[in-house]
């Protein structure tokens, strides 16, 4: 972006905070190096007036070539100056940037396909679970690092789609694996997944293994407080799909365990679907646990 000459108008369509301040930061970066950007900067929120975040626009900047008004959460500023900020686009200010803030920019018509001519839109929307490992791997070239499939797996599977924290455990595995190039899946579980219970991988190697009474030990130390239970299901999830796909090692200890036949990984998958069903229509969590643990040794 850095490279590119800056746009009269920018949407950030779509409410991730993360993406909406990864976006921000490379707007402001994209500014010449001379420019000092605390006087280049504007924030105003979505309730200001039209009249205001022009007069923003057409200052003229101080000791800078450029300004930069950002409107946060701009759904009701764009609602209610809609046809005013399309005679804008018509004339726009040389030296000033808008950047809106929208949670849902489809639909606005005219004034959607003026911005996409003069400027550029940008999707904040929160990846699908399925696009996480592209993310992973994404956050992990931008320190240096390569991250395994089943690392990314695993790791979009814990975390889910928090990019925030995608962030922050991506920067904890760089410097944990120091000057090595790859993270690895037992990485992540010695730097990620074993920080919310006492052994990395202890349930779902209990469970390849049929091992029932060492799979509800270990449901009982990972389920320690509200919403683990998703963390759980996403890990066994993980071990499903892996093991199908053959891609999972299995631990020594699950070489004469469960039944791997297509038919029971069909049952498996079933039971790890109602599983989650139950848990998203309010059904108690330690409960809906034990019993597709249970399902699955048996």
């Amino acid at each position: 972006m850095a490279e590119k000459p800056c746009k009269c108008i920018y949407i950030f369509n779509g409410p991730d905070p993360y993406l909406r301040r990864h976006y921000r930061r490379q707007l402001i970066e994209a500014l010449p190096p001379d420019e000092h950007t605390a006087l280049a900067v504007t924030d105003l929120d979505g309730q200001a007036q039209l009249a205001t975040v022009l007069d923003e626009l057409r200052t003229a900047p101080l000791l800078a070539a450029r300004r930069m008004v950002f409107v946060h959460d701009a759904d009701p500023f764009v609602s209610r100056y809609r046809h005013q900020l399309e005679d804008y686009l018509d004339h726009p200010c040389p030296t000033g940037t808008l950047v809106l803030m929208v949670n849902a920019w489809q639909g606005r018509w005219v004034l959607a396909r003026k911005a996409a001519k003069v400027g550029e839109v940008f999707d904040c929307s929160c990846p699908a679970y399925d696009a996480l490992p592209g993310w992973i791997s994404k956050l992990a070239r931008a320190r240096g690092k390569t991250i395994s499939r089943e690392a990314a797996e695993v790791l979009a599977e814990w975390i889910g789609p928090d990019l925030a924290r995608l962030d922050s455990e991506l920067e904890k595995l760089a410097l944990f694996v120091g000057r090595r190039s790859t993270v690895s899946a037992d990485d992540v579980a010695a730097a990620v997944v074993a920080t919310a219970g006492p052994e990395p991988f202890a349930l779902t190697n209990a469970i390849e293994a049929g091992d029932l009474k060492g799979a509800l030990e270990a449901l009982d130390d990972l389920l320690s407080t509200r919403g683990d239970e998703f963390r759980a299901l996403g890990l066994i999830g993980w071990m499903l799909r892996s093991s199908l796909q053959g891609r999972r090692r299995r631990p020594r200890s699950a070489r004469r365990g469960r039944d791997q036949s297509p038919q029971r990984s069909f049952e498996d998958f079933r039971h790890l679907l109602e599983a989650d069903l139950a848990l998203k229509t309010g059904a108690d969590p330690l409960t809906t646990m034990q019993l597709l643990v249970t399902r699955l040794c048996s």
